[in-house]
C-alpha cells in the first residue's frame, strides 16, 4: 500500500513508518521537519493518489494549550481539514489520532459510548476534529477510523510529558511533582502503532475504537516504578498541588477494537517503562 503519514515525526509517527516500512508499505512523510506546512491548503497539491492517509499532525501538550490556544485551535483543525480534503479527493482511507476526549469520568473502565467533555483547550480542539471527520464520513462516504488513545509514552518522548519529565529527573538525582495521586491509563507507543496498522485492513466505512491497556497508575507508582528500574535514590518531592481541571483516574475499555481488530495491548507498564528508561526502540 501507499500510505501517507502527517505527523512522522512525532513519538507515534517514527515508530509508525519504520514499522510500515518493515511492512514493505509505500510510505510518505509529511512533516514541517520536512518543509511540509499542513496547515497551507496547497501543501499536498503536488502528491500522488495514496491509499490511506494517518492523520497524526498537530499540537499535543495539554498546558500549552492553555497558554496558546489559538494555535491550537488554528494547527489542529485546519491540518486534519487539508489532509481530510487530500483524502477525500483521492478517494483514500482516513485514519485519525484523537485522544482522550471523556473529562471526568461517570463510570469505569471508559467505553466509547461514555458521553464526551472536552476539560481543556487541546481535548476540545480533538472534539472538534472528530466532529470533521464525521462529517467528511456522513457527505461524501469518506472511509474514516477514529482512534482515541489515553496516555501515549515510550521512548522518545517530548520532556513536556509526565514520563520523560520523571525520567530525567531520576537520573538527575531530584524530582519535583505536583500532585502524587491522580493515575492515568498508559498505552506504550507500539500498541498504538499495532492499533493503526490494524486499522487499514478494517472493512467498515466509520469506526471509533478506544486504545489503551485497561488498568491505572498514579503518578507516585510511575515514579516508584522508575525509581526501582534504575536503582537510583532520586529525591522526590510533591507539592499537592493540582494541575487545571484535573481528572483523578481514567481506565480504558479497549474492548470494542478487541472484537473488531483482535487488537491488545502487548506491552506491560513495567516492559514500557524500562523501554523508556533504557531508550531502546525495536
Amino acid at each position: 500500500m501507499k500510505i501517507m503519514v502527517t505527523g512522522s515525526s512525532g513519538l507515534v509517527g517514527k515508530c509508525l513508518v519504520k514499522k510500515l516500512q518493515e511492512l514493505r508499505d509505500d510510505v510518505v512523510e509529511i512533516d514541517r521537519n520536512y518543509g511540509y506546512d499542513l496547515t497551507d491548503r496547497n501543501c499536498l497539491d503536488n502528491f500522488e493518489k495514496v491509499d490511506s492517509i494517518i492523520h497524526l499532525a498537530g499540537r499535543v501538550f495539554v498546558l500549552e494549550s492553555y497558554q496558546d490556544p489559538f494555535s491550537y485551535y488554528y494547527d489542529n483543525y485546519v491540518t486534519t481539514l487539508n489532509a481530510l480534503e487530500f483524502a477525500r479527493k483521492n478517494q483514500a482511507k482516513f485514519i485519525y489520532l484523537s485522544s482522550y476526549v471523556y473529562g471526568i469520568p461517570k463510570y469505569f473502565p471508559i467505553n466509547e459510548k461514555h458521553p464526551l467533555s472536552a476539560i481543556n483547550p487541546y481535548a476540545r480542539t480533538k472534539l472538534i476534529c472528530e466532529e470533521l471527520c464525521k462529517g467528511y464520513n456522513q457527505d461524501f462516504s469518506q472511509n474514516i477510523i477514529i482512534l482515541r488513545p489515553f496516555n501515549i509514552y515510550g521512548p522518545g518522548q517530548s520532556g513536556n510529558f509526565l514520563i520523560p519529565k520523571i525520567i530525567a529527573g531520576i537520573k538527575q538525582g531530584k524530582l519535583e511533582l505536583m500532585d502524587p495521586y491522580p493515575k492515568r491509563d498508559f498505552v506504550y507507543v507500539d500498541d498504538v502503532v499495532n492499533a493503526i496498522i490494524k486499522c487499514l485492513f478494517y472493512p467498515r466505512s466509520f469506526a471509533i475504537f478506544n486504545v489503551g491497556s485497561g488498568k491505572s497508575y498514579s503518578v507516585k507508582e510511575i515514579v516508584d516504578i522508575l525509581k526501582n528500574i534504575s536503582g537510583a535514590n532520586a529525591d522526590v518531592t510533591y507539592s499537592n498541588k493540582s494541575r487545571i481541571n484535573e481528572v483523578n483516574n481514567v481506565v480504558c475499555d479497549y474492548n470494542s477494537i478487541l472484537e473488531n481488530l483482535d487488537w491488545r495491548p502487548q506491552i506491560n507498564i513495567e516492559q514500557g517503562l524500562y523501554r523508556t528508561f533504557f531508550n531502546i526502540i525495536d
